[in-house]
């Protein structure tokens, strides 16, 4: 999509179209060495799922937003999957991301605990394991 900004365009990659022409976005901006990019989301919670995403490593920029285009879509339409509320931070955050109770379960079998891990170390580690449910 294409922000302006007092009066200069900014191609801005999104995981999804804004509802309305007029928005807000929460940006992370990437220079490289063939080019600046810049990504754009509209809440800070789908900033951090993206940060959170390419922290883990071979997952670069444009990977996360295209995994997170499905995955924003479906949370903002359906809210988060998974029923009742969730005590562990890491796998309410996996949920968030579109696993279900059982695939966070399961990712989050072998990851640390939260007493010795932070949140986001055991999202990570989660996150390059493979997805079983069950």
């Amino acid at each position: 999509m294409i922000v302006e900004a007092a009066g200069v365009g900014y191609k801005v990659f999104v995981p999804r179209q804004p509802a309305t022409d007029e928005v807000l976005l929460h940006t992370h901006h990437v220079v490289r060495e063939d080019g600046q990019f810049l990504y754009g989301f509209e809440s800070r919670d789908e900033l951090a799922l993206f940060d959170m995403l390419t922290s883990v490593s071979g997952v670069g920029p444009k990977a996360a937003i295209v995994d997170l285009r499905g995955r924003v879509a479906a949370v903002a339409d359906a809210g988060v999957p998974g029923s009742g509320p969730v005590d562990d931070e890491a796998a309410a955050a996996l949920q968030s991301l579109g696993y279900s109770t059982a695939e966070a379960a399961s990712a989050l079998r072998g990851v640390p605990p939260a007493s010795r891990a932070t949140t986001e170390e055991r999202v990570r580690a989660a996150l390059k394991r493979p997805v079983r449910a069950g």
